[in-house]
C-alpha cells in the first residue's frame, strides 16, 4: 500500500471509533461573533443547553421527522401520519 494512503487506511478502516465524531475532518463547530463566547466553558455550556433544547422538542413532538414522499397521493396524508405513528420503534426506521 502507497505510503500516503496508509494513514487514510489507518484512519478510517482499522480505527473503530465513531467516525464521525473522532475523526471526520468535515465536522467544525463555527467559532461565535462575539469572542467572550468562545472560551471553553461558554462553548460547553452553549452546547448542553443546545443539546437539552433540542432534545425537549423531540420530547413534546414539536420537531417532525424528515419523510420524503415518494409518492406524496398515498403517504402525505393523515391516514398515513397515523399508521407510522402505531409502529413498534423495532421496526421503525
Amino acid at each position: 500500500m502507497p505510503g500516503t494512503t496508509l494513514w487514510w487506511f489507518e484512519m478510517y478502516v482499522r480505527d473503530r471509533q465513531p467516525v464521525a465524531i473522532n475523526v471526520n475532518p468535515q465536522i467544525k463547530i463555527k467559532d461565535d461573533p462575539n469572542p467572550a463566547k468562545n472560551t471553553q466553558n461558554q462553548r460547553a455550556a452553549s452546547l448542553i443547553a443546545s443539546s437539552v433544547r433540542f432534545f425537549r422538542t423531540l420530547r413534546d413532538k414539536q420537531l417532525e421527522p424528515d419523510v420524503f414522499h415518494t409518492k406524496p397521493q398515498h403517504s402525505k396524508t393523515a391516514l398515513f401520519n397515523n399508521v407510522m405513528k402505531m409502529l413498534p420503534e423495532a421496526i421503525s426506521f
